[in-house]
């Protein structure tokens, strides 16, 4: 039986790291020499990256999450590691799928206790309308379209 310490947040980073595992051991790498590499893992950059910790030691993470499912599943993955607040910043690119924005709005809403909707790259769009459509189905949520105070305002609530 062996415990490791894994240095990555999230069921999907959990079950990835096992599959690495599980392949190098399967092609002969002894397992304590598997497991124990995981204790040494990086995650990708943006993918539930934990970038720093608020002075009183809130974890803050940045994830790309561009997506309805990959943003259902990146805030029911921090959810379980947390004793306070699950605050999500997010926005939706512009001239990509419109139907994803009321969605991401809905999961968001539902699955964090702080929602701020900010833009992100919306192109040839009129970001505020890129906002509205998120925030349609996102009753209570904050609008603050400079992505940077949207993250300050978050880091603030921590």
């Amino acid at each position: 039986l062996y415990e490791i310490d894994l240095p990555l947040a999230g069921d999907f980073q959990i079950s990835n790291a096992l599959v690495s595992a599980g392949l190098a051991i399967f092609t002969g790498t002894p397992v304590a020499k598997a497991l124990l590499a995981l204790e040494k893992l990086k995650g990708a950059p943006g993918r539930l990256d934990l970038v720093g910790t608020t002075g009183n030691g809130a974890p803050v993470y940045v994830d790309y999450a561009h997506k309805p499912d990959a943003l259902e599943n990146v805030l029911a993955s921090v959810r379980p590691f947390t004793t306070g607040r699950v605050i999500v910043v997010f926005g939706c690119g512009g001239d990509r799928d419109r139907g994803k924005r009321p969605i991401m709005g809905e999961i968001a809403t539902r699955l964090a206790d702080v929602v701020i909707v900010t833009d992100d790259n919306p192109r040839s769009e009129v970001p505020k309308t890129i906002r509205a459509a998120i925030l349609a189905a996102a009753p209570g949520a904050i609008e603050i379209g400079d992505r940077r105070q949207a993250i300050h305002e978050a880091v603030a609530m921590l």
